[in-house]
């Protein structure tokens, strides 16, 4: 019964098969790429895909990730800065649940993830090593697709610094 929410959880962060393609040509597949496309998004880019006729992302999370607790709450933010914000939130509350040596299943959970036919005690607590080798695989799947993107992002952030570096150096250098 467990696994089933488990494997939901890692549904909501895995790769999708209907991607969203922005106007400025990035491909997001997953709520990772969302995120880390969000957190760089230029405001023209934002309101071509959220506006007062449509929303690219809340339509995108909903049918596509099938988020809808997400996708729901998606629906208040203003910009990308709010929206990359409530989208990293909700990550972060997957990957604590999933991630964890021990699972913790409360009931202040989303419905989403929650299956009704599961009766739970409030703190019933899940043993990881207790899950089948697919859940485990899956999570540990989702937990290196993790650190791909933030050694990216170190390999990037790494780039500009170096870049950074020799513009002032050769600046110095000229006075």
């Amino acid at each position: 019964m467990l696994e089933k929410e488990v494997f939901k959880i890692v549904d909501f962060l895995k790769n999708t098969n209907k991607v969203l393609v922005l106007r400025n040509g990035v491909v997001v597949r997953n709520l990772y790429d969302l995120r880390l496309a969000l957190k760089y998004m230029d405001p023209s880019i934002y309101y071509n895909h959220a506006n007062s006729k449509r929303n690219d992302f809340v339509n995108w999370v909903e049918i596509a990730v099938g988020d809808i607790s997400l996708a729901k709450s998606m629906r208040s933010a203003r910009n990308a800065k709010e929206l990359f914000s409530i989208v990293d939130k909700r990550i972060e509350f997957l990957t604590s649940l999933m991630l964890s040596p021990v699972l913790k299943v409360s009931e202040s959970r989303p419905e989403q993830v929650r299956k009704p036919e599961a009766k739970l005690a409030p703190e019933e607590d899940i043993d990881f090593e207790k899950l089948s080798p697919k859940v485990k695989a899956e999570i540990i799947r989702i937990e290196e697709e993790m650190g791909n993107e933030r050694f990216k992002r170190g390999i990037i952030n790494f780039i500009i610094g170096i870049i950074l570096g020799l513009l002032f150096g050769f600046l110095l250098g000229r006075m």
